[in-house]
């Protein structure tokens, strides 16, 4: 077929329209996905490429390790596998969370949670969602972790308490930081999340020496978060372990002689102020509280009577009872109101105006000397001479002793115990001193109080008239202790064989407290202190026994002691809540703990062996 030149043209023309049209239409796509891509989808790209920069992180130091004198890791490090959220790394947070969920447990309480944190979050915070110490489960995550943008896994390292029955109260435990620590301490590595610190214990004393210093880790990562290289690194710096002066095959003895009791045992060298053993029952679990507590374990905690969260060797605050009675007879010595001869008759009760005091034993103990009247724990002998001596010299003569101030033990939140005072009672209630309160006073009642640790230096400062102070982290050789100025040996060897008539001799009210070795004898002291009033209704009807009683109405059981009788080396108290008896269910205890403690040093009077690197 032939076409004139004008069918040409319009073919032509037809061809160039429908070819300018194709091509208006490619440039018009064109432009339009040039468009989306650089106004509607600009966001996305630019967060895109942002991604593919230089990261820098901060890398957590390994915390010291906490060990004992025989090197029990009371307080270790264990391998995890945690799980982290990388906030400006996810545009959609809730679906990525739901997401994991699908792989490995989370709460739904959490999702929200971290929802909420986000919002409030440093951009370049790595926030911790789950910590896995199940190597499988660590495994599941890791494999689909291409399907988690955002999300991470960091191998790193936790606090483990392996121990938790015998050492929770001294080690304490670690836990997230709070405002209000951020508040208290300025240092940067409190704002690195994942970070803790220690909330209890010597891991709240020892917290800085523990830490160690954080390090940094530059990193070029791509727009998922995922590492490409490493740029440059500053490694962390580990903690220093610390090392106790307590001893674990002791401090295991002593906890199991208390069982299923309420109290606390000190066992210390004298020698040196070394504190070889603190127990205090029920313990807790530390462990529970490093990724935060649950409401339920909280609940049985607090609930619980016997406050396993109280370190009750230092915290605990008790009538000392009989165990005080030392030293009031040391103040009516050093006075010359009484001689070591001298015999005070007791009837079984003493009279003041109209009051009325009775002695433990109530038919009387008929005359008694100073050594008589601690080793029979005579009530009225002491009744008789606070009246001579008065409540100044005897609060004095206790505080010489360590009652009534802190011992400076590395722990936190030890307590001061009380000896009162007319100054203290006009400051406390407005009120004047009686004669009354400095009877009772006189045999470890009424407001004066102590802690087990107190009642364990009063101990061995008996036994070395020297200002005995406990301790313990090991450390360096310390000076020899000075010698207390106002102790006279001749005073203070009757307070000694007083106690050693208490253990060893006829009548004596502890002779549960023997130590049948070749080390030597203990000599000690009981104590029993009520906790409630014993009315005079009820002293007519009889009054009741401790087993007829509630457990918190029970008088408290205490006992200290010191061996080998003529060269000390140990001391040790013991108290046992709501226990009744002293030499029943305290002295077993503080003898056993003693026992072990001549198994495991002997006569060593440097025990524990300081190591030659106190820091590793």
């Amino acid at each position: 077929m032939r076409y004139s030149l004008k069918d040409l043209s319009q073919l032509f023309s037809r061809r160039v329209m429908l070819l300018g049209a194709a091509q208006s239409t490619l440039f018009a796509t064109l432009g339009a996905r040039m468009w989306w891509l650089q106004i509607e989808e600009n966001k996305k790209y630019f967060d895109l490429a942002e991604g593919n920069r230089i990261d820098v992180r901060f890398l957590l130091p390994q915390r010291g390790r906490i060990l004992t004198d025989d090197l029990l890791p009371i307080a270790n490090i264990i391998p995890k596998f945690e799980i982290v959220l990388i906030p400006y790394r996810v545009r959609e947070l809730k679906p990525t969370l739901e997401k994991l969920s699908e792989i490995t447990t989370l709460h739904p309480d959490k999702i929200t949670e971290l929802q909420e944190m986000n919002k409030h979050l440093f951009r370049y915070a790595f926030v911790p969602i789950k910590t896995i110490h199940d190597w499988n489960e660590a495994t599941k995550v890791s494999n689909r972790l291409y399907e988690l943008p955002g999300i991470d896994m960091h191998v790193g390292h936790e606090r483990h308490y392996p121990f938790p029955d015998l050492f929770s109260h001294i080690s304490g435990y670690v836990a997230s930081v709070s405002k209000r620590d951020q508040k208290e301490d300025a240092s940067p590595m409190l704002k690195i999340p994942g970070m803790k610190i220690g909330k209890q214990g010597i891991e709240k004393t020892s917290d800085k020496t523990l830490r160690g210093q954080a390090g940094s880790l530059k990193v070029e990562v791509n727009h998922l978060g995922r590492v490409q290289k490493e740029l440059d690194r500053v490694n962390p710096v580990s903690g220093k372990d610390l090392h106790l002066t307590v001893n674990g095959e002791i401090q295991r003895a002593a906890i199991e002689a208390i069982g299923s009791e309420s109290g606390a045992t000190v066992v210390m060298n004298v020698k040196n102020g070394a504190v070889l053993a603190m127990c205090s029952t029920p313990a807790y679990n530390p462990n529970l509280f490093i990724n935060g507590i649950s409401h339920k374990d909280w609940n049985n905690i607090r609930n619980n009577e016997r406050a396993p969260m109280n370190n009750k060797a230092i915290i605990g605050q008790y009538p000392p009872g009989s165990t005080f009675k030392m030293l009031t007879l040391i103040a009516g010595l050093e006075m010359g109101y009484v001689t070591p001869d001298e015999k005070i008759y007791c009837p079984g009760h003493y009279r003041l105006g109209k009051g009325k005091f009775h002695c433990w034993k109530y038919s009387g103990h008929g005359y008694v000397n100073a050594v008589q009247a601690i080793m029979w724990s005579c009530d009225v002998y002491f009744y008789e001479l606070s009246q001579r001596v008065g409540i100044e010299k005897i609060a004095e003569v206790a505080r010489r002793y360590g009652l009534g101030t802190d011992t400076g033990i590395e722990l936190p939140f030890e307590k001061a115990g009380l000896m009162p005072d007319p100054a203290w009672k006009m400051d406390r209630y407005g009120q004047r001193w009686l004669k009354g309160e400095t009877v009772i006073t006189s045999i470890g009642q009424g407001s004066v109080l102590t802690t087990p640790l107190q009642l364990a230096v009063m101990t061995a400062r008996l036994a070395t008239d020297r200002k005995v102070m406990p301790h313990m982290i090991q450390t360096d050789d310390r000076p020899p202790f000075d010698y207390i100025a106002e102790a006279n040996p001749d005073i203070t060897n009757i307070i000694r064989e007083g106690m050693f008539s208490v253990v060893n001799r006829p009548g004596g009210t502890a002779s549960a407290g023997k130590i049948q070795s070749e080390y030597g004898q203990a000599a000690g002291k009981t104590g029993t202190a009520q906790v409630r009033r014993i009315s005079k209704s009820e002293r007519r009807r009889g009054v009741l026994k401790n087993h007829q009683l509630q457990w918190k109405y029970r008088d408290h059981a205490l006992y200290v002691a010191f061996a080998p009788y003529d060269d000390p080396i140990y001391a040790v108290s013991t108290v046992i809540e709501h226990g009744g008896s002293g030499s029943r269910a305290a002295a077993p205890v503080a003898t056993a703990a003693l026992r072990k403690t001549f198994e495991v040093y002997g006569l060593n009077q440097d025990a524990p062996y300081v190591t030659k690197t106190l820091f590793s």
